[in-house]
């Protein structure tokens, strides 16, 4: 329990993961850069499937202190999902918005479109008048 809770505690690769996403890849350093890479080319092998540090370490005969991974509050990431939710909500709002101008507008187009072709009938029929006058 202890292994996984704090070895292997998925929140924190979770996090990890998210940083790799959200940060500039200049910012990144040779390991993290790895990572993004490999996530990219969908391969995994970096993951620590039946393996661990302090295993491995062991077995080299080393003691190997591992830095505590902390995860962020998940308020700030709950933060940010709700800033995600508010700003989708905007563009939805702005897009049934954007809906019904363009609906207004093709009405409009529709009737000058009309009236465009009522003139030239009346453009036509004249020029027909004009015709059998002058014979």
């Amino acid at each position: 329990e202890n292994h996984i809770l704090k070895d292997h505690y998925m929140w924190a690769y979770a996090r990890f993961l998210l940083y790799l996403e959200e940060t500039d890849p200049a910012e990144l350093n040779g390991p993290e850069s790895y990572v993004k890479q490999q996530i990219k080319e969908n391969n995994t092998s970096f993951f620590p499937i039946a393996r661990c540090i302090s295993m491995e370490s062991s077995d080299a005969g080393e003691e190997h202190l591992e830095r505590e991974v902390r995860v962020k509050d998940l308020d700030e990431f709950k933060e940010k999902m709700n800033a995600m939710a508010a700003d989708t909500e905007i563009m939805m709002q702005s897009e049934r918005g954007m809906k019904a101008d363009m609906k207004e507008l093709r009405d409009a187009v529709a009737q000058q479109s009309q009236k465009v072709q009522a003139l030239n009938q009346l453009l036509t029929s004249s020029d027909e008048d004009d015709k059998k006058k002058k014979k």
